[in-house]
């Protein structure tokens, strides 16, 4: 991790903080206007303010295990 860090401007590297997402978008900036990200954590998309907008990966227990259902925002 500490050698991709080196070539992140100051505000990229605030980024790393926020988790693994926010990481990981660092790639996909151009394109998330047009293309939701499917991230760790939900959904996520660049709203028409030039914010990045997340819908939750939610999942139901059947029989105790889990399974993936609809995303909500």
């Amino acid at each position: 991790m500490q050698s991709a860090w080196q070539g992140l401007s100051d505000s990229q590297i605030k980024l790393v903080a926020l988790g693994v997402d926010a990481f990981n978008l660092l790639g996909q900036l151009g394109q998330l206007a047009a293309t939701p990200y499917p991230g760790a954590t939900g959904r996520l998309a660049l709203n028409g303010e030039n914010r990045i907008t997340r819908k939750l990966a939610c999942a139901e227990f059947k029989a105790g295990v889990p399974a993936a259902a609809a995303y909500v925002e």
